[in-house]
């Protein structure tokens, strides 16, 4: 092999490793690019599940004034029923009193008449 002949398969082997090293620095840059969208798709994944936690904790305190209402409402609910139950005895007792009244003007009249 002649000293050209050498020279021209070094080159050719050169130019084959300068081939060889851009294929592998855009195959590298590939991968940088997957890994920087990896890391953004994590990045929304985590905002995701912050917005989903935040949802959860409105949720449970929504919930926890339902049922803060809910016992009000039925503290009210015992409470008109209660004053119902008074409101019947009261008619009771006023239906008795104008019966009395009713009675006693009849004995008012027939006394009346009796002097």
């Amino acid at each position: 092999m002649t000293n050209e002949e050498f020279q021209k398969l070094v080159l050719e082997k050169l130019v084959s490793l300068e081939s060889s090293i851009k294929d592998l620095e855009q195959g590298q840059n590939s991968l940088v690019q997957s890994q920087n969208s990896l890391v953004q798709g994590q990045s929304s994944l985590v905002q995701g599940q912050n917005s989903l936690v935040q949802g959860q904790t409105e949720i449970l305190a929504e919930i926890k004034n339902l049922k803060e209402a809910d016992a009000a409402l039925l503290d009210l609910v015992e409470k008109t029923y209660h004053e119902t139950e008074k409101i019947s005895r009261l008619e009771a007792k006023l239906d008795a009193l104008n019966d009395r009244t009713f009675e006693h003007e009849a004995d008012i009249r027939l006394l009346k008449k009796a002097k």
